[in-house]
């Protein structure tokens, strides 16, 4: 899992980096996507323990929000020439 989650880092970093031209805003973007992680890391550290949910929800909670992440990332990226 460590080096989805590199690729998936890596590719969020570039999209940033191709979306934003200017430092400020690119700044501002970088910082309110750590700040979309962080809170997804949060939510996801309250869902860990099976008591709270299982873990095959766990799984379906992760895969959706993996799917949706990708199809909107996918969404944004420039038309291509």
């Amino acid at each position: 899992w460590g080096f989805a989650d590199a690729q998936i880092q890596v590719y969020c970093y570039w999209l940033l980096g191709h979306l934003y031209d200017d430092g400020g805003d690119h700044s501002r973007a970088v910082g309110f996507y750590k700040c979309i992680q962080s809170l997804g890391f949060s939510v996801g550290f309250y869902a860990i323990p099976t008591s709270r949910v299982n873990a095959l929800t766990q799984l379906e909670i992760s895969s959706f929000v993996f799917v949706s992440g990708t199809v909107l990332s996918l969404l944004q990226l420039p038309p291509h020439d």
